[in-house]
């Protein structure tokens, strides 16, 4: 029952919560005056496990960019060596080694895709929770859309230097065709 005595236990209970940490708390008494008090539970529960994923998602995409970066690197230190066929099979092995962490980050990307519409169907739904869940939200999705910009510009950076291997790669292989040609000339 709603009375001064459960409400300031609700309070007190509240305050407790956030002071030791969790982001979502389940007011009983909406918690039982709810239609299908159930699935107002369930709802909640999902919403925290939702938020857990989209973390964990949000730090392996981290730790591939880690990756992409260090993979961007190393080719920008292969470009500055003289091309030869042991080179052109390093930067191979290099491209086979971004493709598949590329494979990976768009798995990722579409898993969090339908965790982010499992959200938006749960910010649909009559809330019961903290402004603070809100936030957390929010800001969860702005480290999303930022980490997203950075692997866009990774991309475009990737391509530039795909770009100047392939010109560098033919360059070399028609100057040692032509040497080849002239050496059979001579």
């Amino acid at each position: 029952r709603d009375t001064p005595i459960t409400r300031l236990m609700h309070d007190s209970l509240d305050f407790s919560s956030r002071a030791l940490g969790s982001w979502m708390y389940l007011d009983q008494h909406k918690y039982n005056v709810h239609r299908d008090p159930d699935a107002e539970l369930r709802r909640i529960i999902e919403r925290c496990l939702t938020h857990e994923d989209r973390k964990e998602t949000l730090a392996k995409r981290i730790d591939i960019q880690k990756h992409r970066e260090e993979i961007h690197q190393l080719r920008l230190a292969l470009e500055a060596e003289e091309w030869s066929l042991e080179l052109e099979d390093k930067l191979g092995n290099l491209r086979r080694l971004l493709s598949t962490l590329l494979l990976e980050l768009s798995q990722r990307q579409v898993n969090g895709f339908a965790r982010q519409g499992a959200i938006a169907t749960s910010r649909n739904l009559q809330d019961h929770v903290w402004e603070a869940v809100t936030m957390a939200e929010n800001g969860m999705t702005q480290k999303e859309q930022s980490q997203s910009q950075q692997e866009t510009n990774q991309s475009a950076q990737e391509q530039e230097i795909k770009q100047r291997e392939e010109t560098k790669g033919k360059t070399r292989r028609q100057s040692l065709s032509s040497k080849t040609k002239k050496q059979k000339s001579d």
